[in-house]
This record gives structure tokens, sequence and C-alpha cells, in this order.
């Protein structure tokens, strides 16, 4: 097994932590994990940096275990105070996984993972090139694994029109690279 392999699977208990507690949300980080993977493959990515990638994409919602729980499944809109709860949930991932020594820089990618290229994003408000570009990737398949997926405040959309939004969404909140 190789350090990327032994790597996620030593961290596959805080994915499926996140997951058991909102049952809407399981199998979410994988198939983000999967789709990130995927899009760094097309992207010509290299198979190491394709890995870390998909590491930080697996891992990317960890920081939701310090959320509460009546927050996370609330049908319906969410007040400003449950907001600023879910919006710091990049920030405590990374800081979760601070101590964590890892062959990439899957902390900041956590911690960015909400960034949008126009600045508007959490929780740094970065834009552009300040945003790693594979943190533009988790941000991309998280939105669509999101969208695509049934959850409490919504119900799952068509992957066209997923992919309409995406495409409208870019160079403004998306990458204008894909």
């Amino acid at each position: 097994m190789d350090d990327a392999a032994r790597f996620l699977r030593t961290l596959t208990p805080l994915c499926r932590a996140v997951e058991l507690r909102d049952p809407y949300t399981a199998g979410h980080n994988e198939r983000v994990g999967k789709l990130a993977r995927k899009v760094g493959g097309i992207m010509g990515l290299a198979p190491h940096d394709i890995e870390g990638l998909h590491a930080a994409a697996a891992l990317h919602d960890v920081g939701k275990v310090a959320v509460p729980l009546a927050v996370l499944t609330k049908p319906g809109r969410l007040v400003a105070e449950e907001v600023a709860l879910i919006r710091r949930h990049p920030f405590l991932g990374a800081t979760m996984l601070a101590d964590v020594d890892v062959l990439w820089p899957i902390k900041g990618m956590i911690e960015e993972h909400h960034e949008r290229m126009d600045g508007s994003g959490y929780p740094h408000g970065l834009s552009g090139r300040d945003i790693h570009p594979s943190s533009r990737i988790i941000a991309v398949a998280d939105v669509v694994d999101a969208m695509s997926s049934h959850r409490p405040y919504h119900p799952a959309r068509p992957m066209e029109q997923v992919r309409s939004e995406i495409v409208a969404g870019r160079g403004a909140h998306m990458t204008p690279t894909w």
C-alpha cells in the first residue's frame, strides 16, 4: 500500500464521522473525492498531485463534525447565526488536521474549498490565483455533488441543470479555466 492509500485509510473514520451525523450527506465525501480525482486526471495533473487532491476532497467537510447536528440537518433556510456556524467548517477542518504530517497541502485545500474566484467565498474571501488550483477543483466537485443530491433543504437537480449553473458561474464563482 502506498503512502497516499495509507493516509486515506487512516483518516477514513473522520469522513465517516461526518456522514454518520448527517445521513443526507452519506457518500458525499467519497463522491466529491472521485469526481475531483477524475477532473484532476482530465486536467493532466501528475499522479502524486491527483492523490493529494483526492485526499483533500475526501476530507473536505471533516470540519462539519464541529457543527451542531440541528444546523446540518435543518430543513429550510438557516438564520445568520447558523450560516456563520456552517461557514466555519473549512477553517475547523484545516485546524483539525493542523498537526497531521501529509505529503500534500491538503489543509489549505480543505480550508479554501468554499472560496470563490470573485472573492465572494469563505472563510477568507480569497479570489483568483490566491486560491490553490486543487481547492478550485474541490469547490466544483462539491457543488456538483451537492446540487445533484437530495438534501433536506432542496431536491436533487438534474445533471443538465447542474452543468448549466456551473457554466453560468464560470469566472465569477467557479474557476474560468474549465
